[in-house]
């Protein structure tokens, strides 16, 4: 059988000859009807509408009060009242009320002293007009309401009733159809959880939510095979349906089994495939007749990319709705981050506020990564002259969240432990504040407090000689910084092992003499330290450890590589191996604990995050957990 051959990129465009080639697409224009001004919010005016009535179509009273002539009160002073007598030469008038033709102004009722029953005295003159809504004062007849192409929102509503208009002209849903293809994908729908190979198609239903400012009327269709034939025929039957854009999902990579470019020269021309962008790099843009085709890159993050840069601006082609705004601030990355020159590269980051300054927190750059998606709080684009940004460069930051979340976020950046995840649920109870980690190690935290680039950090570094956790490090790394160490537990280091133990490790002698395979925490992690220090106290090698330059940033993802057979052992806290069903021998027990610079313990959100640490619930879920001991749980020491 003949192999496929693998695709090249044709022509990888600078995003900028990208958007020239979408402004100047031939699509169909949007079929036009009339829906009742009531329901038309969201909806795009396919035509101007002009006013049928004016409004105000009378004069009428905007205060509660008496209708005069101007005139006839012009001689009226504090030591010179004037009489007026009603009926002659006033009418008591409401709010609202049509203004008969012979008066011109309204007097304020609390600025009318009754004189029996038939007259009233004033103490200053009326101007023309005074507290009167003219005819036309709001809208006059004939006059342009809204222009065509505006989205009608819910406070155009009233406006446009007002003008007499009960229907408008407006453009159809824009139809889009998005094909997911591949045959290792498994359908939402059926509710089946995957096995080796298998993957749970996401794209799909993340293209839906973020097509919803632009349209409605999106179909996915079911799971297309991974040929040319099956996938060309999937693009013929939705360019049949007279759809408007269709949504290619996949298949648009280098791969042997990438046929979305072959399959769109089938039914159409391809007009760019790669942009000079990354993530986002195999996004393709195909036309069929009118019909616009995106070929979508399979990997999560660059699928958003792709939205974000590209689809988006076709479907305010298509739409003529905005493409919903951003906001941004300007702030530092918290770490210098390298990019590939030629390459306009965007940084998902997570935000916070320290000291009135926005800082950047770098996403994993996996773009299979769905959890980077899901954290992210905004964007920064290295633009493809610079091959990276420095931590001392001022950088523009796209956010995806309002500023009052950013500033009331605690940043956390150090060693990882389950117990801080479960932070962010609690505080959330009863407080505006947000807790957001970044597990960087121990050693990174020291960094991170150096730099000023966060609140807190999480540490649990041990030294041998002083018998202690973490001031010696802070002592000798931060020696003129002050500080508060907030314990969060005692916890438990562990091996894990499978369940059973079938290679009966029980000690890391085991792991050298059994030849067991080992999973590492990363270097200047708090627990790789610890391994390195019972290694050299049992006077072994770690070259005699199979695996130990292997690392991890987690402990649950060193546990769930023993979970799945990748490893025979690793050592990690208690809780995290216990959840993934492993068995786990203690080796050691120590403090974990949050450190805080002097200068920020005693903010707002510091002392709710202690209250939290500090409440029997927070401290009931860590026991729940397991391998915590909560004793020691809101002890505060000082440096």
């Amino acid at each position: 059988m003949k192999a496929h051959k693998r695709n090249i990129y044709l022509d990888i465009l600078p995003l900028s000859k990208a958007y020239t080639i979408i402004e100047e697409l031939p699509i169909q224009t949007l079929s036009s009807y009339l829906l009742p001004t009531h329901e038309s919010v969201g909806h795009v005016l396919s035509e101007s509408i002009y006013a049928r009535v004016s409004s105000p179509n009378y004069h009428s009273a905007a205060m509660d009060g008496i209708a005069v002539r101007a005139y006839d009160t012009y001689t009226a002073r504090e030591d010179n009242p004037l009489s007026l007598e009603e009926g002659i030469d006033f009418i008591y008038i409401n709010t609202g009320n049509p203004l008969p033709d012979e008066y011109d102004a309204v007097i304020m009722i609390e600025h009318v002293i009754r004189d029996g029953d038939t007259h009233v005295v004033i103490e200053s003159p009326a101007y023309k007009w005074q507290h009167v809504r003219k005819i036309g004062e709001d809208i006059i007849a004939t006059q342009m309401i809204l222009p065509q192409y505006h989205t009608i929102s819910a406070r155009d509503i009233g406006y446009i009733l007002t003008a007499g208009i009960f229907d408008v002209p407006v453009y159809q849903e824009a139809r889009v159809c998005i094909i997911p293809t591949g045959d290792e994908l498994l359908s939402v729908e059926d509710r089946i959880l995957p096995t080796k190979g298998e993957v749970i198609e996401s794209n799909s239903y993340v293209l839906k939510a973020l097509l919803k400012p632009f349209t409605q009327a999106v179909t996915i269709v079911p799971r297309i095979q991974d040929t040319q034939e099956a996938i060309t025929q999937a693009l013929e039957k939705a360019i049949e349906d007279k759809y408007h854009c269709i949504l290619l999902c996949a298949g648009s990579s280098a791969g042997s089994k990438d046929f979305a470019r072959s399959a769109i020269e089938n039914v159409g021309k391809v007009l760019f495939h790669g942009i000079k962008a990354m993530p986002g790099k195999p996004t393709m843009l195909g036309l069929a007749g009118t019909v616009p085709i995106v070929g979508v890159p399979g990997y999560p993050g660059s699928t958003s990319i792709c939205f974000e840069k590209i689809i988006a601006l076709l479907l305010h082609k298509i739409t003529h709705k905005a493409i919903p705004p951003k906001e941004r601030v300007q702030g530092y990355l918290v770490q210098d981050t390298p990019s590939k020159l030629g390459i306009e590269e965007f940084i998902k980051v997570c935000i916070g506020n320290i000291n009135g300054t926005y800082v950047a927190i770098p996403l994993p750059k996996a773009t299979g990564s769905t959890r980077t998606l899901s954290l992210a709080e905004g964007i920064c684009t290295i633009p493809a002259h610079k091959e990276g940004i420095s931590t001392n460069e001022k950088i523009d930051i796209e956010i995806y969240i309002p500023t009052s979340h950013i500033d009331n976020t605690i940043i956390c950046i150090g060693s990882h432990d389950d117990s801080l995840d479960g932070i962010d649920a609690f505080l959330g109870v009863s407080s505006p504040y947000r807790l957001r980690t970044v597990h960087t190690g121990s050693m990174g935290g020291i960094y991170a407090l150096k730099n000023r680039t966060t609140h807190c950090a999480g540490m649990h570094l041990l030294d041998k000689e002083h018998q202690d956790f973490t001031i010696p490090y802070l002592q000798k790394y931060l020696p003129h910084d002050s500080f508060v160490l907030y314990t969060i537990a005692m916890r438990a280091q562990c091996l894990y092992v499978q369940k059973g133990n079938p290679k009966g490790i029980h000690s890391l002698q085991d792991i050298v003499t059994k030849r067991a395979t080992f999973i590492n925490r990363q270097h200047g992690s708090g627990t790789r330290l610890l391994l390195d220090s019972m290694l050299a106290q049992e006077n072994i090698s770690p070259a005699d450890i199979v695996g130990y330059a292997t690392e991890e940033y987690s402990h649950l993802a060193t546990a769930l590589h023993v979970a799945t057979g990748n490893a025979d052992c690793a050592l990690g806290i208690y809780s995290a191996g216990i959840s993934l069903g492993l068995e786990c021998i203690p080796l050691a027990e120590e403090r974990y604990e949050l450190v805080i610079p002097k200068e920020y313990a005693t903010l707002r959100s510091i002392e709710t995050l202690y209250d939290c640490i500090a409440s029997t619930k927070y401290k009931t879920y860590l026991t729940t957990l397991g391998g915590y001991t909560t004793e020691l749980t809101g002890a505060i020491r000082e440096v």
